[in-house]
């Protein structure tokens, strides 16, 4: 058998390296021929020895269909496919060429609504551990001769491309992504769940375009017929309609960084950009501007149509559009820059907004998650440089005013796993045992880490493990003294909960108090195969409270009784504020089930303590007075809008699926009922001091006691503004504008 160095870790699923444990390569080598050399007397059927890449029956049999039966049945995804493929081709006797998957994808479509297809159909030979161990002969350290493996069926079908945002889908056969034996045949029914139900097309080169009447989740099934025995592959595609999405124009924006607008500080660019894509209301007349500034996306996935799709979506934006409201929205160039830049971006965009619209509307700003940061620094400052910036209401939507958190547990493992990968001399892949999407997730969260806008806005950042970061500090530091806009009326949606409910059932520890921390997020223990001849751990934690040099990482791997990778990460945790499972909105990834992204206490802007101030933010303990949240400062709102359990950081269209009783797409709905679309408005709370106008359609209640009867006082309804009380004050010398077509009532 034909001993290939790099085939050492396809028995766990890793690649390794050797760096700081002074294992040299030629140790590393041997090992592998050490390792190989045990199956060189296994009477081997087929190209394919399936131990060298499958750490147990179990990491195959979901796409091993039992042959001699009618019907096999398997389920597949694009990266479970991609998964499955790195390890057929790790136990390839014979190998030929390993694709970087990624890579070709990427070289072989010529479209955005290209999907190639892939097809894995081999058999292969495997031998069990009892096996293994019942022919070890301890002496010799290798296998008895004439050892017989098993042999084993591998079958899946995928679309590679989970996702798309067109109705019209070209699905691409393409040689690179087909891999078979010796089975005997030339065609591949599909079903694409188009209506139409299976068609046949030949396993050549070829696009197959298919046209969905509507969007959603498609279930796409790929048959195979072979000896009068059908194999059936089931994988999903969810289509996005974005077909009526249109942008009428973009608007570049180009915008000078100079010591004057860079608040002193040492900038590197001297010209930061962005571009404004217009979709207008139903008269195609650009008079009622609502622009929607985007989030942290370095990854640039996020187009302007799906983040204009993302809140078109709902019946309350239908209504809006039909009122007359356009919608613009404003991406950047450079959006993992500075955010002291980007909000010069914003300044010009604003700017130009004002210039090209019609009319006296006031401008309305939705700044998504890291853009409700960089609206709110765009329009204070104009504020403070005598700028009328003609914003009437600025949407904080789920904005980390206080910081975001990713566990330093995660960050911590992608971190290990990049520098062994980099280091590695041997090896092409580090953890197959996580889909490969799982790996690129993790270096995505190194890279959003590393960035500066990342590091500005996470609270930790593994770059600093026994402190916080000086780039979150200093930004912070810069928030506090800026301030907040005082010209436009402030409102906040966050997705963390209301109610103050911590992140615990999200991960399933059932009945455990918040202190109960030091879980794993992520814990794949191999434990110790064959003799003590193999062993790995991949393991990351919940960050504790209070501790110092915790460890909250490890990647270990241990080949031919040789320590060739073992990371520990630690970290200090000078504070008492349980960050991972704060009340919040959450994250998900392919690795972990959630964890806090955006503290509630962080998308409120809350002044008190981020780190040393958790007596209210433990499970099962009520928040402070709604009446109190606004009425003494706690936070600059002048109202909030949330929901009464967790929900995803940004998401508008989720139901909670713990029985959570209203929708963020309901608490949308009333923030353009009562915010933007306004039939009755109930203005309180708020100072004015220089120029302010309101309109609403029938009437105008303002003053302390100005509310409908519908804002109750119960902390789970998310009817309820997170304030019921509060004076409206003009500042002498103040100019308002208040517009309804019925009365306007003073309520004090």
């Amino acid at each position: 058998m034909t001993k290939y160095i790099y085939t050492l870790f396809f028995t766990l699923s890793f690649s390794f390296t050797s760096f700081s444990q002074g294992v040299s390569s030629e140790e590393i080598e041997q090992g592998v021929a050490d390792y190989i050399s045990y199956f060189d007397s296994v009477n081997l059927q087929t190209n394919y020895l399936l131990n060298l890449s499958f750490q147990g029956v179990e990491d195959f049999e979901k796409f091993s269909p039992v042959d001699n039966q009618s019907h096999h049945y398997v389920f597949s995804s694009s990266n479970e496919w991609k998964r499955l493929y790195y390890k057929v081709k790790n136990a390839e006797k014979s190998q030929s060429t390993v694709l970087d998957l990624q890579e070709t994808i990427s070289n072989t479509i010529t479209k955005s609504n290209q999907i190639p297809i892939g097809l894995i159909d081999v058999h292969g030979d495997y031998v069990y551990d009892n096996g293994f161990e019942l022919y070890f002969n301890a002496t010799t350290q290798k296998l008895y001769d004439n050892v017989t493996a098993d042999k084993k069926h591998i079958y899946g079908v995928s679309n590679l491309i989970s996702s798309v945002d067109d109705l019209t889908v070209e699905f691409l056969i393409h040689s690179s992504f087909l891999l078979k034996d010796n089975s005997h045949y030339s065609t591949v029914a599909i079903d694409f769940d188009n209506g139409t139900g299976y068609k046949t097309y030949t396993l050549n080169n070829q696009t197959i375009s298919i046209n969905y009447s509507s969007g959603g989740e498609k279930n796409i099934r790929f048959k195979v017929v072979k000896n009068n025995e059908e194999y059936i592959s089931y994988s999903t595609l969810v289509v996005n309609d974005y077909s009526d999405i249109v942008i009428e124009k973009v608007q570049p924006i180009t915008s000078q960084i100079t010591p004057e607008n860079s608040n002193g500080r040492v900038t590197h660019v001297e010209v930061q950009g962005g571009e404004i894509h217009f979709f207008l209301d139903n008269e195609d007349d650009f008079d009622k501007p609502v622009l929607i500034v985007e989030g942290f996306d370095p990854s640039g996935t996020t187009t302007p149509q799906r983040l204009f799709g993302k809140y078109a979506a709902s019946e309350n934006w239908v209504d809006m559009l039909n009122a007359g409201y356009d919608i613009a929205v404003l991406t950047f160039d450079e959006n993992w820059d500075d955010l002291r830049d980007n909000a010069q971006v914003l300044k010009d965009a604003i700017r130009f907004l004002n210039e090209d619209k019609n009319g006296d509307h006031d401008i309305i700003i939705i700044g998504e998650s890291m853009g409700g940061i960089i609206t709110r620094i765009a329009l204070k400052e104009m504020e403070d440089d005598g700028i009328d910036h003609h914003v009437s209401l600025y949407i904080s939507h789920d904005s980390p005013h206080k910081g975001a958190n990713i566990p330093l547990g995660i960050q911590t493992l992608a971190k290990s796993i990049t520098e062994a990968e980099q280091d590695s001399k041997i090896a092409r892949y580090l953890i197959d045992l996580l889909s490969s999407e799982g790996i690129d997730e993790l270096k995505g969260i190194l890279n959003s880490a590393t960035s500066t806008a990342g590091r500005q806005m996470l609270i930790r950042n593994f770059s600093h493990l026994n402190s916080i970061d000086n780039e979150y500090t200093n930004f912070q530091q810069f928030l506090n003294n800026l301030g907040w806009p005082s010209q436009s009326r402030n409102i906040s949606i966050i997705n963390g909960s209301n109610d103050f409910e911590s992140q615990l059932k999200h991960f399933q520890f059932p009945n455990r108090g918040f202190q109960q921390l030091g879980d794993d997020y992520i814990n794949l223990d191999f434990g110790r195969k064959w003799y003590n001849f193999l062993g790995a751990v991949v393991n990351a934690k919940v960050s504790p409270i209070g501790q110092q040099n915790y460890q909250v990482s490890r990647l270990y791997l241990k080949v031919a009784f040789i320590d060739i990778v073992n990371y520990r990460r630690h970290a200090n945790f000078n504070y008492n504020s349980p960050l991972d499972l704060l009340p919040g909105a959450v994250s998900r990834n392919d690795l972990i089930n959630g964890y806090c992204f955006v503290p509630t206490v962080s998308s409120l802007a809350s002044t008190n303590d981020m780190l040393n101030n958790s007596a209210r933010y433990i499970e099962d303990q009520r928040m402070w007075s709604k009446r109190t949240l606004i009425g003494d400062g706690s936070i600059p709102f002048d109202n909030v809008y949330s929901p009464a359990e967790n929900t995803n950081h940004t998401f508008i269209n989720q139901r909670n699926e713990d029985l959570m009783d209203i929708s963020m797409n309901e608490i949308w709905g009333l923030v353009l009922q009562q915010e933007v679309m306004v039939n009755e408005g109930f203005l309180q709370n708020k100072t004015i001091n220089g120029e302010w106008a309101f309109s609403t359609n029938t009437s105008i209640e303002a003053g302390r006691f100005a509310m409908p009867d519908e804002w109750g006082n119960h902390p789970n309804s998310a009817n309820d503004k997170l304030e019921d009380i509060g004076d409206f004050v003009v500042k002498s010398g103040s100019n308002i504008r208040l517009t309804t077509e019925g009365q306007v009532t003073n309520c004090v």
